[in-house]
């Protein structure tokens, strides 16, 4: 653990040089070829004032390993500053989770898996795209040129979905024996595919192997899995 003292500037000056500090300790790059792929930093603003910043490659960790992490910290800390001992290790650790996975990948079932999705992806699907009349400030133009294609901005989108809506949705895929999951990510392809004008969209997707086996779910490391699935 890096650690910054900065109780020797001036006080109005330690704040912005402390986050200057933590930025340039983001923007370090890790050496995948050496451990660990993980650092911590600390800057002292003054005896009881401190910024605290780890950061973790992804090759190591996934969206929860990070609040992992932190509820582990946490623990850790109320445990020592009442002079408690710290929490048990979890039961498992990653490194059984890839003794697991290297075994499963070497399998006879892995090997059907790999033959299904090279079938089902095979043939190049070129990325999505829109017509130009979907472009910003095409709309009303009454115009179609379908030859001027744009690509798709990337955004995140959140969406709440209200009760009665998701309730016909459960009922829909029960119906037609799928998930709600497989629903919705048909009409979202569907959303796509009309958007695009192609008959194929690809979607990736990713699955935590900690929704799977409840002995993982309190494993720290890159539990997650990307997918494709073709349309």
């Amino acid at each position: 653990v890096r650690v910054h003292d900065l109780t020797g500037l001036p006080e109005r000056n330690r704040r912005p040089s402390g986050l200057s500090i933590l930025a340039n300790e983001v923007r370090q790059v890790f050496d995948l070829a050496s451990a660990p792929l993980f650092k911590a930093a600390v800057v002292k603003l003054t005896e009881r004032r401190f910024f605290f910043l780890v950061v973790f490659d992804h090759v190591i960790s996934d969206a929860a390993s990070i609040g992992l992490a932190w509820s582990d910290l946490r623990a850790i800390y109320a445990a020592i500053a009442s002079g408690r001992d710290p929490p048990p290790r979890p039961a498992l650790q990653y490194i059984d989770f890839t003794d697991w996975h290297e075994r499963l990948l070497a399998s006879p079932h892995a090997e059907r898996l790999k033959e299904h999705y090279a079938r089902h992806l095979a043939g190049s699907v070129p990325p999505i795209r829109r017509a130009a009349d979907e472009r910003p400030g095409a709309e009303g133009t009454g115009e179609r040129k379908d030859t001027a294609l744009a690509p798709f901005p990337c955004h995140s989108a959140f969406l709440d979905v209200p009760d009665a809506v998701s309730a016909d949705a459960r009922r829909t895929a029960t119906r037609h024996g799928c998930t709600s999951f497989i629903f919705y990510y048909s009409a979202f392809a569907l959303l796509l595919a009309r958007a695009s004008g192609y008959s194929e969209i690809t979607i990736s997707n990713s699955y935590d192997f900690r929704n799977r086996e409840q002995e993982l779910r309190d494993v720290f490391g890159m539990l997650t899995n990307t997918w494709a699935l073709r349309i």
